[in-house]
């Protein structure tokens, strides 16, 4: 069953978060390149499947808020 919201959320606002959220998937992405990229050390492989959880995470999150930002867009042209 699909679920429905009906939110109503400034433009400002969803810009504001939509930008932070992006902020955060490449900071992640870029993380996770660089652990994979120096895998070699210790502390760094350590740290290495957290930071691809982050970055797998934060992929989700970049995807749906995507998605929302199309569906929006697509609603105010109609």
């Amino acid at each position: 069953m699909k679920k429905q919201a009906n939110i109503i959320i400034k433009t400002e606002c969803f810009e504001k978060n939509y930008k932070t959220m992006k902020n955060i998937y490449n900071i992640a992405e870029t993380l996770d390149c660089f652990c994979k990229f120096h895998d070699g050390i210790e502390e760094i492989m350590n740290i290495a499947p957290i930071i691809e959880y982050l970055k797998n995470e934060s992929d989700k999150l970049y995807f749906d808020f995507s998605n929302i930002r199309q569906e929006c867009e697509t609603r105010n042209h109609d």
